[in-house]
């Protein structure tokens, strides 16, 4: 019964952690331009809080301390102003909100009733969490050459919940994800019905949700993130204007992917290259690559100093360029290939990606505001055949268990930035009507 009370507690602790900073009130009064909603506003401040942790994530800090500090604050700045807090949220239909709680409240229980960690839970990131738990602030365990930040979120709230239990700071992820896709239901027009939006929602869900993810994985973290980064670059490069918050939270949001997994970084890089190559503006371009440029240089000086070397997973395997084996380069890519196509069809989610990029291409109407998509679909291709190549040329790696085990997880992280491409689509084409 305590565990079920814990659930249920655990979603109203998330909720009113992440209304703050930007509470609905100051949203109202310095960012009423941008028409955000309550998940706006949510993953605004998911970003804003992951950015916190990673720099509260270098120093010994007692994270019960912090927690009721956190907690306090949030509780705090919504009260300052409650009725008006509530009358935003009134503003959100009670169906969209009642389904966000139920949605997060099931999958909470569905993880908590099958509490298994599946591999690289139980081989990298649970020592990671648990050194935060036990108050050792950052150790380098695990998988030494791995962020650490989705390990710090994990202990962090695992250290202050009721049971003490490890699952709870896995709900977190859990309830990133939800709040991400309820952050694309504002992208439909405004008279398009309710029920579409919450057809799409539980749709999506079917599609993209796995069960084993949240078991010590950190790919949900990722596909969340990216699902946000999609929608910000879309309002970004498809609307005039300043968007000076818009940008720095999109710099916010695609830099902290570099301390969730390795592939973060590649994904950071393709994020801020599309924001740079459409933006109009010659100053913002350069400003732009300025930000970029000293983000990279953040990124490296922490990574020395968390991991004392910039080190990665795997070293390139330099011989094959002198001696290349034409045979064996063939077997590998019939072997990515293969694990490739298994991937798309186990998230289906895929299938109706490349059927909605296939149709756009004859829309020569709306064709202009896809490219971003099509150019992030081409390098995450060649980004996922590189990754796979440069594993399998690894003598010490077996290349079909790890284009079975790891490609489908990379794919799955990667579908999480075209769902912003599917609703923009479904709507141009009145799919879904008006």
């Amino acid at each position: 019964m305590i565990e079920i009370l814990q659930g249920v507690i655990q979603f109203f602790i998330l909720f009113i952690l992440f209304l703050f900073p930007i509470t609905p009130q100051i949203n109202n009064i310095f960012l009423k331009k941008y028409n955000f909603e309550i998940f706006d506003i949510i993953c605004i401040n998911l970003v804003l809080n992951l950015n916190c942790y990673l720099i509260i994530s270098a120093f010994k800090i007692d994270l019960n301390i912090l927690f009721a500090i956190n907690f306090i604050l949030a509780i705090a700045f919504l009260f300052l102003h409650f009725k008006k807090n509530i009358i935003f949220l009134k503003k959100t239909e009670f169906k969209v909100i009642f389904l966000f709680f139920i949605v997060n409240i099931s999958l909470f229980f569905n993880s908590m009733n099958d509490l298994s960690l599946m591999w690289d839970g139980l081989d990298h990131w649970i020592y990671k969490a648990s050194t935060f738990f036990q108050g050792l602030g950052f150790v380098n365990t695990g998988n030494t050459s791995y962020p650490h930040l989705g390990g710090f979120v994990w202990g962090y709230f695992w250290k202050n919940s009721i049971v003490q239990k490890e699952y709870v700071g896995r709900l977190t992820f859990i309830f990133f994800y939800v709040s991400s896709l309820f952050y694309l239901i504002n992208l439909f027009k405004k008279s398009n019905l309710d029920i579409y939006k919450l057809i799409f929602v539980i749709v999506i869900l079917a599609l993209t949700y796995d069960k084993k993810l949240f078991g010590g994985y950190q790919d949900y973290l990722i596909f969340s993130l990216l699902i946000i980064i999609s929608k910000l670059l879309y309002l970004i490069i498809n609307n005039d204007g300043k968007k000076i918050f818009l940008e720095t939270i999109f710099f916010l949001s695609a830099y902290i992917l570099c301390w969730i997994k390795q592939e973060g970084f590649v994904y950071f890089i393709i994020t801020v290259f599309l924001l740079i190559l459409f933006e109009k503006e010659k100053r913002k371009k350069i400003l732009f690559f300025l930000i970029f440029f000293t983000l990279i240089c953040i990124y490296f000086f922490l990574k020395k100093f968390f991991n004392s070397e910039l080190s990665f997973d795997q070293k390139f395997n330099i011989n094959f360029l002198f001696t290349p084996d034409f045979s064996l380069l063939m077997q590998i890519l019939k072997t990515i290939t293969f694990n490739l196509i298994v991937a798309i069809f186990k998230y289906p989610i895929w299938i109706i990606i490349l059927i909605s990029i296939v149709l756009s291409l004859t829309d020569k109407k709306n064709h202009y505001q896809f490219r971003y998509f099509y150019i992030f679909l081409i390098i995450n291709i060649f980004f996922v055949y590189s990754l796979m190549m440069h594993t399998c040329l690894n003598p010490e790696a077996s290349c079909e268990l790890v284009s079975k085990v790891s490609l489908d997880r990379i794919m799955f992280q990667m579908s999480g930035f075209y769902l912003v491409f599917i609703i923009i689509f479904l709507t141009n084409k009145k799919i879904i009507k008006n």
